[in-house]
């Protein structure tokens, strides 16, 4: 549930890019 109207599949392939390059080191704010 979000506060936003958000498309879903564009959402959910943003996050699933955001916490891979989280988990291969980069910081937070490069992986945007």
């Amino acid at each position: 549930m979000s506060l936003w109207d958000v498309n879903d599949k564009s959402t959910s392939l943003f996050m699933q890019s955001f916490y891979k390059y989280i988990s291969e080191g980069f910081d937070k704010s490069k992986s945007t």
